[in-house]
């Protein structure tokens, strides 16, 4: 036999040669202990910290020592993340010093050998085994079966990261599935495995409490210690929690994790908790040993092996969560080697976006899931008829991703009382949890509420008041004096918790000992019930009250109360009409006001209209909607969707850009604007970005919405779209027939892009605006543009800016100018032309020189006389270039509009153009600035004689006298009494003493009314 020093120091030995803190591997453990050292597995096991129950289930399942051994190890690995050859080494020594094991169970179940901390983490686990939601009632709440949910983990690594940055992450979430039960009846549950178009998914829950690989950075990857959960309301964040804690209790789960420790922060006594031993005192005896000890371990060793799961961020009071002793332990100020993971509703988690080292967000059922949850409740025919009802009622089937709504409605079905929105389905529920109580039918005439009987609905108001005080002071928890005094002379403390089935009674800290008799408080049955009660409680005050109490509208905490409030009253009401009528929004001025907008939508889907009021619409005054970068749900894509198909306004953009909504979101937005019955109306919209959203079938989605005709502008601007999608959304335009505006400049479409967008170009009669600046076209792909818009007959703007097109391109150019009658205003700056390219504009637009040999041989003068704009700038016009322009300038009527700034124009070119515009009567504004020049005469000429010009750029030019350019400037508009210019770019910033000369000068010229040099721009206003 090995004796134990030798199998010690084996195991040393090769420790040291693969590294202390290293992982061990099965198969090197395996070689290292001996089967004859192997009949000790179990004491190993626990000196581990893997528990007795998972030891016993070892036992069981495998046979023989060895083999016992081996699955022992194997177990400690996987549930390990820490594992370490230290470990593995110490619980060896421990082991040959005592093996039987750090505890043992005698035939009375009685611990006679314990640490006092494995004892206090015993307790724990016993506790967490038997944690359930208990109701007086076991047959109510209806029990359903185990539910798959989809899971987002958001990974970062280290902190201080801003909100956008955080957003920005969501675009490389992994995508998972979390398996939960029914959020009433929490029974074990286990993460499975599901297709995603992320590059990885979750495998199981461990997943959640892991390290993100791809944040290592080369580095050995730690553990998150502090990680947050993010979820709406009934999503299931209290039984992801629970069931961690079940799970580590049951051993399959964190059991390098010595104590875990579940905090409920809706519990009053956490408020008062403002060290580790007040949170222990509600865990065990004060008087108790095993406190001190416990206490001792947590703090000397600053939390290390502690977790504590703390549920209900949202819970906790506003002014406490960011001073106390809860905050300071989530953010790591305090037990800062224990790991902590926090569930909040994502409108109280923003200060903690930058504390945590990972963030979870339970996203819910996907549509396979829910009707596999379907399915598993129901008959087959019942199941048919419940998913055609869905089929037709949108805003139920997208409340149908939250497990609780869910469970609620197949209740409902089950009572042939569906619902048609979120109200209806909470008072139908809350109706049939009250008649079920008193054991009797629910009549028809007692759809509502404000139908019951007076003894009923008297109490019924009374519960509701008390659910809306304790929502505004964010309080879930009530005494059993408060739920007494709701109606003292008809029910007692317990006929109140049992009397209508309302309330749920909660026994606190099961695990300490002598907590039977503790008082009992009580809490709704769910959040959400309570914020329906407070809802109701406020219809029921006087218009006036229900005014007043509309002050805090806007709190994100009351938000869900607010949009049930809209359901029970309508859009129309005369509280909520008055309150909406001294409110405005700006979308794209702050997050808030965007939530704000949001917060609209939904209560104008909770009011179940079919009218859309003026009031709501005047509330978007600058005709945009921007939701970008909110985390949108199916419920909030669709409030938005209903809201837009039922507008009368024309929007001109809805961005939905990092929306983090996924294909179910995207199917709701193509829903609405592809359902023949909204066409007219959703044709208004003339953009929507939906961007960043991990969409599987993003360009089918526009290819169907820009074919159909629902975009009169459409902008993919900086989206990094490459040829295959701007071919399929150019034949998706070819044959739209309202598009008007096409901007899809910053991306990398190159030559077959291009030639995908002349077709388009042949094709399309209504497309007026087209800009592809900043891509890949190149001179091949200007002159396939070219030769289409030769045949276009509608485009009016084009922007081709930055791509590269050459002197072949601009060749290409000027065949389409001669031979286009339609074209306005045309942009080839940062294209890389010469002065021969330029030669060849000048001629396409100089009347009397360019001449065109038709295919018979004939000669004929052909020009352009529409276009008005042309944007030259950042090319290398140079000095024969200008010459050329000057040129055609001299006779051209049609350009108004010249800019051949930063072109490298010396100052006899500088001088040919000046000359040229002094007659020239078409021209309004002129950029130059950039260039060199000396010619301050020409210039002072120049403003003297033309009075056509209203703005004009001279700004970065090169003088050797700035002062005396800018006085000389000034002086002939003082002199000339200047009538058309408008504005005046000088080439430097204007010194104190020109000031006089500046509000003389625009005085003199009575319409001069800005003079802008670099940094600042005096006005007429500011002047004066």
């Amino acid at each position: 036999m090995l004796r134990p020093t030798t199998l010690i120091e084996g195991l040393k030995d090769f420790a040291d040669n693969k590294g202390r803190s290293s992982t061990p591997e099965l198969k090197d453990i395996a070689e290292l202990v001996t089967p004859d050292f192997a009949v000790n597995w179990k004491a190993i096991g626990r000196y581990l910290h893997i528990i007795k129950g998972q030891l016993e289930v070892i036992k069981e399942d495998s046979h023989g020592t060895s083999r016992c051994c081996n699955e022992m190890f194997q177990t400690w690995l996987k549930s390990d993340p820490n594992a370490t050859w230290d470990k593995l080494i110490e619980a060896v020594e421990k082991c040959c010093k005592d093996p039987v094991g750090p505890f043992e169970d005698n035939e009375s179940g009685v611990v006679s050998k314990s640490d006092p901390i494995e004892l206090f983490g015993i307790n724990l686990r016993k506790s967490y085994q038997n944690t359930r939601f208990v109701f007086e009632d076991p047959e109510w709440p209806p029990d359903q079966p185990r539910a798959v949910v989809n899971v987002a983990i958001i990974s970062h690594k280290g902190k201080k990261r801003t909100q956008a940055e955080l957003i920005e992450i969501v675009k490389r979430h992994k995508v998972g599935t979390a398996s939960i039960d029914d959020l009433m009846s929490p029974r074990q549950k286990s993460f499975e495995t599901e297709e995603s178009t992320s590059s990885t998914v979750t495998k199981n829950i461990a997943d959640i409490f892991s390290a993100d690989p791809t944040c290592s950075n080369g580095e050995p990857v730690m553990p998150p210690r502090r990680i947050l959960i993010e979820g709406a309301p009934g999503i299931g964040k209290t039984v992801l929690v629970k069931q961690a804690a079940f799970e580590w209790a049951g051993g399959k789960l964190l059991q390098h994790i010595r104590l875990l420790i579940l905090v409920f922060l809706r519990d009053s006594y956490v408020q008062s908790i403002k060290s580790p031993s007040d949170l222990l005192q509600q865990l065990a005896d004060h008087e108790n040993e095993m406190f001190t000890e416990v206490n001792r371990f947590i703090t000397q060793n600053d939390g290390k092996d502690v977790m504590f799961l703390i549920d209900g961020f949202d819970e906790y009071p506003a002014e406490m969560r960011n001073r106390s002793f809860i905050y300071d332990l989530i953010c790591g100020k305090r037990l800062t080697l224990s790991t902590v993971v926090v569930t909040s509703r994502p409108h109280a988690s923003i200060c903690l976006l930058n504390k945590v080292d990972k963030r979870v967000e339970i996203l819910g059922f996907a549509e396979e899931q829910r009707t596999d949850y379907i399915e598993k409740s129901l008959e087959n025919v019942d199941a048919i008829k419940l998913k055609g009802f869905l089929a037709l009622n949108p805003i139920i089937n997208s409340l149908c991703y939250v497990p609780l709504h869910l469970a609620i409605l197949l209740y409902l079905f089950k009572e042939d009382s569906l619902p048609k929105t979120l109200t209806e389905m909470n008072e139908l529920f809350i109706l049939h949890t009250i008649y079920h109580h008193l054991k009797t039918d629910l009549p028809g005439s007692y759809a509502k509420l404000r139908d019951l009987p007076d003894f009923i609905l008297n109490i019924v108001i009374n519960l509701s008041e008390m659910a809306y005080i304790g929502l505004t002071q964010i309080r879930l928890v009530f005494s059993d004096g408060e739920v007494e005094n709701l109606c003292p002379e008809v029910m007692s403390v317990k006929e109140a918790a049992n009397g209508y089935g309302l309330l749920q009674a909660i026994q606190h800290r099961p695990y300490k000992r002598g907590a039977v008799g503790a008082p009992t408080s009580f809490n709704f049955l769910h959040s959400t019930m309570q914020e329906f009660l407070a809802a109701f409680y406020v219809s029921t005050l006087t218009p006036a009250k229900q005014l007043n109490e509309m002050n805090a509208f806007w709190e994100d905490h009351l938000s869900f109360m607010w949009m049930m409030y809209v359901g029970i009253t309508g859009i129309d009401s005369v509280a909520f009409s008055g309150f909406v009528s001294n409110q405005q929004l700006t979308p794209h001025s702050s997050k808030d006001n965007r939530k704000k907008g949001l917060h609209l939508f939904q209560c104008f889907l909770e009011a179940n209209s079919s009218m859309l009021p003026d009031l709501i619409m005047g509330l978007f005054t600058n005709r945009h909607i921007d939701l970008h970068n909110l985390s949108l749900l199916p419920y909030h894509v669709l409030s938005l969707a209903s809201f837009l198909a039922k507008s009368s306004h024309i929007w001109e953009s809805v961005d939905l850009e990092n929306c983090h909504m996924g294909d179910t979101g995207m199917a709701i937005i193509k829903h609405f604007l592809c359902n023949s019955q909204y066409k007219n109306q959703t044709s208004a919209i003339e953009h929507i970005n939906l961007f960043g959203n991990d969409l599987t079938s993003l360009h089918e989605f526009y290819f169907n919405i820009i074919k159909d005709g629902y975009f009169k502008k459409f902008s993919m601007v900086n989206k990094n779209l490459n040829d295959k999608f701007v071919i399929n959304l150019a034949s998706a335009v070819a044959i739209n027939t309202t598009i008007e505006s096409l901007f899809l400049s910053e991306n990398s479409f190159g030559v077959n892009g291009a030639k995908a967008i002349a077709t388009c170009l042949e094709a399309n009669s209504t497309l007026e605006v087209l800009d592809i600046s900043l891509n890949l076209v190149g001179s091949e792909g200007a002159k396939v543009i070219s030769d289409a818009l030769c045949k276009n007959i509608t485009l009016k703007h084009l922007n081709i800016a930055h791509n590269n097109i050459l002197d072949e391109g601009v060749v290409a150019i000027c065949k389409c100018l001669v031979n286009n009658r339609t074209l306005e205003e045309l942009d080839l700056s940062w294209n890389s032309i010469s002065s021969k390219g330029i030669h060849q504009i000048a001629l396409s637009l100089h009347p009397s020189q360019h001449i065109v040999v038709e295919e018979d041989g004939k000669e004929e003068q052909k020009v352009n006389g529409t276009l008005k704009s042309l944007n030259l700038s950042h090319n290398g016009i140079s000095d024969q270039g200008a010459q050329s322009l000057s040129n055609m300038l001299q006779s051209n009527s049609s350009l108004t509009t010249l800019n051949i700034s930063r072109s490298s124009i010396p100052d006899n070119g500088i001088m040919a153009i000046v000359n040229s515009v002094k007659t020239n009567t078409s021209l309004l504004n002129l950029d130059m600035s950039g260039n060199i020049i000396t010619c301050l005469v020409e210039i002072v000429k120049l403003l003297e004689c033309n009075q056509h010009l209203s703005s004009l750029n001279i700004q970065q030019f090169s003088h050797n006298n700035p002062l005396l350019f800018n006085m000389s400037i000034l002086n002939s508009i003082q002199r000339s009494g200047n009538r058309t210019m408008k504005w005046l770019g000088l080439p430097k910033p204007i010194e104190e003493r020109e000031l006089s000369t500046i509000v003389t000068a625009i005085n003199q010229s009575r319409s001069l009314q800005n003079i802008d040099h670099l940094d600042v721009e005096y006005n007429y206003g500011e002047l004066n």
